[in-house]
């Protein structure tokens, strides 16, 4: 009985170390995965407010309160866009003439 639990243990070290493994990668992947959802959410806040700011006014800034951090930082984007947006408007009609 005493080999046969030994034998038991022994069996199971090479599946903890796997285990212990594994645990490690799936915690990696897990900061891989929200750094990678971070850049994406991004990127579509920058689509929306270029293209789209009746939605993007819709999903970002009728959510907070005025003066919340989120409104103020989500209303300074869409500006920086409408900014970006005329000045290239202002390129493209000096560059017609």
């Amino acid at each position: 009985m005493v080999v046969r639990w030994i034998y038991y243990r022994l069996d199971n070290i090479p599946h903890r170390i796997q285990d212990a493994v594994n645990r490690d990668f799936i915690k990696e992947q897990d900061k891989e995965w929200d750094i990678k959802q971070e850049e994406a959410d991004r990127k579509v806040k920058m689509v929306l407010a270029s293209q789209f700011p009746s939605i993007y006014k819709k999903d970002y800034l009728d959510p907070y309160e005025e003066g919340s951090e989120l409104y103020d930082e989500n209303l300074e984007l869409l500006k920086r866009v409408r900014d970006i947006k005329r000045a290239e408007e202002v390129i493209m009609v000096t560059a017609k003439w």
